[in-house]
């Protein structure tokens, strides 16, 4: 089965992050395994990935993180990261699933959280 996967970077100051992200999908019939996704993620991004999985079924939460790699520089924001909004795109069936959130992940910001689920 193929999903598209749209995730949009907030467009805030330092919201980038130079880290490796990486996102787990759960649906009603199964879960997918940690899926490296490729895109720049920078301020304001929309960076979009295809990948082929086993049917996941009606996708209720994902998880995404980084690794928290990436420069220490202050004056960057380091590897921390804002993550706007995902969507997931079953390309079989065209039913589009939308994750709001709206939050850091990020080791200097509000909870220290660079792991995240959403439903």
């Amino acid at each position: 089965m193929e999903y598209e996967i749209k995730i949009k970077t907030g467009y805030v100051e330092f919201g980038g992050t130079n880290a490796i992200v990486y996102i787990t999908l759960a649906g009603s019939k199964n879960k997918s395994n940690e899926l490296e996704i490729n895109g720049t993620f920078e301020r304001g991004d929309l960076d979009i990935n295809t990948v082929t999985i086993d049917d996941l079924g009606e996708i209720n939460s994902i998880t995404i993180r980084h690794d928290n790699s990436g420069s220490s520089s202050p004056f960057d924001g380091g590897a921390s990261w804002y993550a706007d909004y995902v969507i997931i795109k079953n390309l079989t069936s065209s039913e589009e699933f939308y994750f709001p959130c709206y939050r850091w992940l990020a080791d200097n910001q509000v909870d220290n959280q660079i792991k995240r689920t959403f439903t």
